[in-house]
């Protein structure tokens, strides 16, 4: 048996039908929702190719207070807090909107430092109070590659940091 209820019923994609939609997810969801309602958001999603995705978040969504980094070394913390405090300041949190952040932010930082092969494999958020969330983003930096021009010619290995 599904935990999920079955929803057989075609609807329209207008205004009506997420509203349809919304409530019956307020229905089934309930006490997670804590009392608040949900709304319907456009959102476009960046992957292979563009497509736009419908989101039913709730209408009041948790504030970033704190976003930490593990496993970066070529960048600093605070510079990576820097770079995502002028986009997600202020923002509430939805997973998907961070990681698109995280991606269209901190990736040309990294890429600046010659490390095109950065993956951010995991972003987790736990909450701190109601109305708020803590971030943490694990990084895997990989090698330093050196392009010339447009041409990828071959990894190298970190160099040693100064103060070693």
């Amino acid at each position: 048996m599904s935990k999920y209820p079955v929803f057989d019923h075609k609807v329209p994609g207008d205004d009506a039908a997420q509203q349809f939609l919304a409530h019956q997810i307020e229905t089934h969801a309930g006490a997670k929702l804590k009392g608040q309602p949900l709304v319907a958001k456009m959102e476009t999603e960046f992957a292979l190719r563009r497509r736009l995705v419908i989101s039913f978040q709730p209408a009041t969504l948790p504030r970033i207070t704190v976003v930490s980094y593990a496993g970066n070394h070529e960048l600093a913390s605070a510079d990576l807090a820097r770079i995502m405090q002028k986009v997600a300041a202020g923002e509430g949190y939805t997973d998907r909107r961070f990681r698109s952040l995280t991606e269209l932010n901190l990736r040309p930082a990294y890429e600046e430092h010659g490390m095109y092969r950065v993956k951010f494999p995991g972003i987790t958020a736990q909450n701190v109070d109601p109305s708020s969330v803590a971030v943490t983003v694990a990084i895997e930096e990989g090698a330093t590659e050196v392009r010339i021009g447009t041409a990828l010619f071959g990894t190298r290995a970190l160099p040693p940091h100064p103060t070693a």
